[in-house]
């Protein structure tokens, strides 16, 4: 019987360690509710696609209404990243994703291999519907987050998602005539 009560304290040890290893993680952005934690998630892969989305659209359109949409959502989304990103590390959020969802990663490729009008009007499309549902995640934060900082940022960044919208459905429309 001894020769196996060893093995069983050693892997309890182990599995205490682990345990605590990971509950110390978890501690690590304890100041954040699980609804804030999912739209911290949502607003950074959010935010990195978009920045994703307004580079591909620099290479491939030759819309100069296109054009000029993708740079200015290069530029507001990489600012709003990066204020959010101070927010998050300041409260030593530990588990920031590293980049876009993979959903959007596939649909960067599906619309990364149109051309011409085609890619245009794929782009215009897909613009309008992520900026709709990025607008109802952020009322949700504005309405029901508890950490007061994220739902400040998220009421400042929100008329500028807003104002992304309107005009990728003027962009749609216009494309689409």
């Amino acid at each position: 019987m001894r020769n196996y009560i060893l093995p069983f304290a050693l892997g309890m040890s182990v599995s205490m360690a682990v345990l605590t290893r990971n509950l110390q993680g978890r501690e690590s952005h304890s100041s954040f509710q699980t609804d804030d934690t999912e739209f911290v998630k949502h607003a950074m892969e959010g935010g990195m696609a978009e920045v994703m989305f307004g580079n591909l659209a620099l290479e491939q359109s030759t819309s100069e209404p296109v054009r000029t949409f993708a740079e200015m959502l290069v530029s507001e989304h990489q600012k709003a990243n990066n204020q959010l990103a101070k927010i998050v590390k300041r409260k030593n959020y530990a588990d920031l994703p590293g980049g876009p969802s993979a959903s959007a990663k596939e649909e960067h490729k599906r619309i990364g291999n149109l051309s011409g009008a085609e890619f245009d009007k794929a782009f215009a499309k897909y613009m309008v519907e992520e900026h709709e549902k990025t607008i109802n995640v952020f009322l949700r934060q504005i309405e029901n987050g508890k950490d007061k900082q994220l739902k400040t940022w998220a009421s400042k960044t929100l008329p500028t998602l807003q104002k992304h919208l309107e005009l990728a459905r003027s962009m749609a429309e216009i494309l689409d005539a």
